[in-house]
């Protein structure tokens, strides 16, 4: 108090200015730079003097102006003291842990993000109440729920912990959002991109059926959905390129089998052990083969209606259809979702695409109401496939080639004899007269003159071809 008011200077600031005493009577001479003047949280206890704890309040101002203590810990202390919670295998409380990245997260900064990287080795996990310290390579950001569900229900049974501990406040700087930052900075893996990801299938030993494609892939919303998202201008696609998307889809085709279609994910950890989890996808689409699986289930639960359905069908045609295009997978998936749930209801999809400022280009239109007019006659399937040009006469201009496949309500092709009528090409004649108005002059002769040359077809299985039209 003396020195105080008399204002003293130190002549060597560096020396051992301030006395800490004991509860014995006695006492110890320490310097500045090992006192800090509040320690709000009671953590530093053990590393620093802490003198609000030894002084009265009006005597902290003199120890902070003219011996330099400082007011707190600064990020070199928070660093100290997370390596000794390391080093103690120290359970912080949620306080503890709390106030620590709470710190962290209101000074972020460049030189933070360097210190921390090298001293922080373990991070905050909780299992059972309790937040315990865990290798940094085995613990994850919970980016995808689904897998942390599946990860979450492995664990009660393994014993593991593996997703970054989070606080449960409205503190701004402790949201997720602020903290998967600062977490993502120092080192921390997203469990999506830690997991293998295994979708291996084999059909071998089951019982497959076909599906008719028209019930599921080939449906007059879907396509206009697909379609549409890829005319978004943003992406900048050719008629040609839409055309070569959507041919992975109408390419298909559709089994249904008894067995379940199951994805499993692997996850290795520094210590050996791999934690290995299994979910349903109902859906496997085989690239190679132009084949989709679907899984059998009771016909009450396949309602287009059942989100479960609705978002494992989304997700295998838009990952099928835009393999090429990763970044959009998702915004693809979340409108077939919808579209899905609204079993493609032509009213309902027209809506769903203006509300994401979405429509179809006049040749995307063209074809889809071309497809709609060669399917008038009612117990009449036809399978849209996109080729490659096969005619020269095509205008380049217009459209891509589409191949038209007719299955009879039975699902058997009819064989005809030369010198007998082809339903096929009555059904066409009767579609150009719809469609007449629509399509060029040139493109009508060429439709009506390719009928005649098909109208003889050779016997076939029901996935071959009957007739190929080039529009």
């Amino acid at each position: 108090m003396h020195l105080s008011e008399f204002k003293w200077e130190p002549e060597n600031e560096a020396a051992d200015w301030i006395w800490i005493p004991s509860g014995s009577g006695g006492g110890q001479w320490v310097g500045s730079s090992s006192c800090i003047l509040h320690d709000k949280n009671h953590m530093f206890g053990s590393q620093l003097r802490v003198l609000d704890k030894y002084y009265e309040t009006k005597l902290l101002g003199f120890f902070t102006t003219i011996l330099g203590v400082r007011h707190g810990p600064n990020i070199e202390d928070y660093c100290k003291l997370w390596c000794s919670w390391e080093a103690s295998l120290h359970h912080p409380t949620v306080l503890q842990c709390s106030a620590f990245w709470e710190f962290i997260a209101k000074h972020w900064n460049a030189k933070m993000e360097k210190l921390l990287l090298g001293c922080v080795s373990k991070l905050p996990v909780q299992k059972n109440n309790e937040i315990l310290l865990s290798n940094k390579q085995d613990v994850f950001i919970p980016d995808d729920l689904l897998q942390k569900d599946l990860f979450d229900k492995c664990s009660e049974s393994s014993d593991e912990a593996i997703f970054i501990w989070y606080p449960s406040t409205s503190n701004p700087a402790l949201s997720r959002a602020n903290l998967n930052k600062i977490y993502t900075s120092i080192g921390v893996r997203t469990i999506s991109e830690a997991v293998e990801k295994d979708e291996s299938f084999t059909a071998e030993g089951t019982n497959i059926r076909e599906v008719d494609p028209g019930s599921l892939v080939l449906k007059d919303g879907l396509l206009r959905i697909v379609l549409a998202f890829l005319c978004d201008t943003s992406l900048a696609t050719s008629s040609a390129e839409r055309h070569c998307i959507v041919k992975n889809l109408c390419n298909l085709q559709v089994l249904e089998l008894d067995e379940p279609i199951s994805v499993s994910y692997k996850l290795s950890l520094t210590t050996g052990k791999n934690l290995i989890v299994k979910a349903s996808k109902m859906f496997c689409w085989e690239k190679d083969n132009a084949k989709l699986f679907v899984q059998s289930i009771d016909g009450s639960k396949r309602k287009r209606g059942s989100i479960r359905f609705a978002t494992f069908f989304a997700d295998v045609i838009s990952q099928g259809l835009l393999f090429e295009m990763s970044d959009q997978i998702a915004a693809l998936s979340e409108l077939i979702r919808l579209g899905c749930l609204l079993d493609f209801e032509e009213d309902a999809v027209e809506f769903l695409l203006k509300t994401k400022n979405l429509q179809l280009f006049a040749e995307d239109e063209d074809d889809i109401n071309l497809l709609e007019g060669l399917g008038i006659n009612e117990g009449l399937t036809l399978h849209l496939l996109i080729l490659p040009s096969i005619h020269p006469r095509r205008s380049c201009d217009r459209g891509s080639p589409w191949l038209l496949r007719r299955e009879d309500q039975e699902g058997e092709i009819p064989r005809w004899e030369r010198g007998e009528k082809n339903p096929l090409a009555e059904d066409i004649h009767q579609a150009v007269n719809h469609l007449s108005e629509e399509l060029y002059s040139k493109d009508v002769h060429f439709l009506m003159e390719l009928i005649q040359p098909y109208d003889v077809v050779s016997p076939m299985n029901r996935h071959q071809v009957d007739d190929v039209i080039a529009i």
